[in-house]
């Protein structure tokens, strides 16, 4: 634990750094060494614990919580009188502005990027304080809200969550500097605004530091508040924030709408309109995100799949972290691969060792093009028995192959519409959707001994990323901003790098994988609608195991809800699915509700799961009741699963007499 210096601390920082340094869950994520100075009497005592050749860091805390208070810095001084005067210095600017306030005194830690973790999503930025303040950062929204401590476990009490703020040094390990008390948030769009409606009063929230901005949104609140104005009529402009950075709170809590894109051109009688979630990938920035991966030196697989897990948040121009996602899975599948090779009966008499070869392949893009050529001489390799002992490669790794071929072929695909060719209504959608399903499946696939990439990451990592672990997620914040930082470079010039071209032309491997062994060939996807839905198919009995049945409903009009049913394997829906429109008596508000889930149909459209996901086995006849209304028996569907005569899965879905089979 956190040892606090000289008497108890009062103020909910200082509060809630000491209980995040008892807590079992911030292992390995607190830096010691933290000292607490109230008075005076503690700044020559404090100062003469650090050494004067090591550099230290005052960060003063308010009494109530406050986003944005007086400015943290680096404490300065040769000698530990200097240094004593200034920390004296710091405290009664503190106390000036709250008597009850204190200073909070660390190691300095140089940080690449800063981050705030809140159970909706991880705000990330450039350096010590680009997550707060608004600068160089990003917002990764989450599908479902993070696994971390209660209010009550670190003395945040509701409404109010934990904000953990956090620093990633340059030497790549993340660092809790900060446990602090925020409202809840949904996770949604870059900009935020109440309804829809013509701008009165046009804010650059910007221009003032966090201490002005806050006072602003106060008055404003007040001042406008009878007027109606502060549902929408009230907008705040602050070009590369995000919404949980400190001016965002602030106008959150005055009711200011505020926004972080598309800014140029605001005044008052602008019209805005009402913030919803994106129903669609935003094709431009998933592009940037291909890029981003391909080319990030900072590359980390347990990132790329926990932003996978998050896919049904990151529609419209989030899709940049999906982009760089699907990329980072495409190296380490490739490197897996050829790694694996090395074991081949009759090969080189010295073998390379396995990290010399995953290296050479995830060194750079010029090497995921060379790696990827190999693919159809490994896939035949694997097919041959006679090269293979009984734990190393084989047909398990031939199926290996054939899902990495289908990624690959996906993200040709993905960039091919749009650079090279002239892609159908719904294109674009449809094969981003793809990326993501062939994604998954690499997630899921198995060779003879494990999940498929397990030599990076263990199975802890995976059932953490899929839960949304606070702490995986802050741990992969150094590649995170990586990626973003790239992205960013290339938005600059608004330009499509050569990356992207190099690989939307490269040649394609589909029917290229056992022609001579006679294994089944990857087809590659077909630009189709948007709202046609993906054609699979049939799955047989054989095909399949330990599915889940997820129905999910969206409300389409006050007396109509429409049902989607489907088993699914991860995110990838295995042999269609069913759908039924529904009349109901009563308003639409599903019992035991869980998360937002991605229209089976391909759309993005976002759809309400109703309960939780149900476990379903080969052979097994499922049926489920499901209630999406709050009038009992009016608002009860029946979901069956079944297998057919010939062996297919087949679903249904009844309601008041009405059925439809999938």
């Amino acid at each position: 634990m956190i040892e606090l210096e000289y008497t108890s601390p009062k103020t909910q920082k200082a509060l809630g750094l000491q209980n995040i340094s008892a807590d079992p869950w911030f292992n390995g994520l607190v830096m010691s060494g933290w000292s607490l100075i109230q008075n005076d009497d503690d700044c020559s005592e404090v100062a003469e614990r650090y050494s004067l050749a090591e550099e230290i860091f005052a960060r003063p805390c308010p009494r109530v919580p406050r986003h944005g208070f007086a400015e943290s810095r680096l404490v300065k001084g040769e000698t530990y009188p200097a240094r004593a005067g200034h920390l004296s210095e710091i405290l009664w600017e503190a106390k000036a502005l709250d008597p009850g306030a204190e200073v909070l005194v660390g190691r300095w830690v140089p940080s690449e990027s800063s981050s705030i973790l809140t159970p909706s999503g991880l705000a990330i930025g450039w350096r010590h304080d680009g997550a707060t303040a608004g600068r160089d950062s990003f917002l990764f929204p989450f599908a479902t809200p993070a696994v971390m401590p209660t209010g009550e476990d670190c003395g945040v009490k509701a409404p109010e969550v934990p904000y953990i703020e956090a620093v990633a040094g340059t030497d790549g390990i993340v660092r809790a500097v900060q446990l602090r008390a925020g409202p809840m948030i949904p996770a949604g769009p870059p900009n935020r605004v109440y309804s829809t409606r013509a701008a009165v009063l046009v804010l650059d929230s910007s221009k003032y530091g966090d201490l002005e901005w806050e006072k602003v949104c106060s008055e404003v609140g007040v001042k406008y508040k009878h007027r109606g104005w502060e549902d929408g009529g009230v907008v705040a402009l602050h070009p590369g924030a995000t919404q949980a950075c400190h001016h965002a709170i602030h106008a959150a809590v005055a009711g200011i709408a505020f926004l972080t894109t598309d800014c140029d051109g605001i005044q008052p009688g602008t019209e805005l309109n009402q913030t919803a979630e994106a129903s669609a990938y935003s094709w431009r920035a998933f592009t940037e995100g291909i890029q981003a991966g391909y080319l990030a030196s900072r590359y980390s697989l347990t990132a790329a799949i926990a932003v996978l897990h998050h896919a049904t948040a990151l529609s419209g121009e989030y899709a940049w972290l999906l982009g760089a996602a699907v990329a980072t899975i495409h190296r380490y599948s490739l490197a897996a691969i050829h790694g694996e090779r090395r074991h081949k009966k009759g090969g080189k008499k010295k073998k390379l060792d396995r990290q010399t070869i995953y290296q050479a392949v995830l060194e750079n893009f010029g090497a995921v093009l060379k790696a990827r050529r190999d693919l159809p001489d490994i896939h035949a390799e694997f097919c041959n028995p006679a090269l293979w002992s009984s734990s190393f490669g084989g047909k398990p790794w031939a199926g290996c192959v054939e899902a990495v071929v289908r990624l690959d072929e996906a993200i040709r695909q993905a960039l091919r519409i749009g650079l090279l060719t002239t892609a159908q209504k719904g294109g674009k959608q449809a094969s981003i959707s793809e990326c993501i399903s062939a994604a998954h499946v690499i997630i899921n696939a198995a060779h003879n001994t494990g999940k498929f990439l397990n030599k990076w990451v263990s199975q802890s990592k995976f059932d953490a990323a899929a839960v949304a672990d606070g702490r995986l997620l802050l741990k992969e914040t150094p590649t995170l901003f990586n990626w973003y930082a790239i992205k960013q470079a290339f938005a600059l010039h608004r330009d499509v790098s050569e990356i992207c071209q190099r690989m939307a032309r490269s040649h394609s491997l589909v029917g290229k994988l056992g022609a001579e062994v006679g294994v089944k060939t990857v087809k590659a996807p077909a630009s189709k609608p948007v709202h046609a839905g993906p054609k699979p198919t049939p799955k047989t009995v054989a095909d399949v195991t330990n599915l889940l049945l997820k129905v999910q409903a969206i409300q389409k009009t006050d007396a109509w809800v429409h049902i989607q049913a489907a088993l699914c394997s991860g995110m990838v829906v295995v042999g269609g699915y069913a759908k039924l429109d529904v009349s109901l008596t009563a308003p639409f508000l599903p019992m035991n509700a869980g998360t937002c889930s991605a229209s089976f149909a391909g759309s993005g459209t976002v759809y309400t799961l109703l309960g939780r996901p149900k476990s379903w086995k080969t052979g097994n006849l499922l049926v489920e009741k499901f209630s999406v209304g709050t009038d009992g028996t009016s608002g009860e569907v029946i979901v069956a699963v079944f297998v057919s005569p010939e062996g297919s899965i087949k679903l249904a879905i009844q309601h008041n007499g009405e059925s439809h089979n999938g």
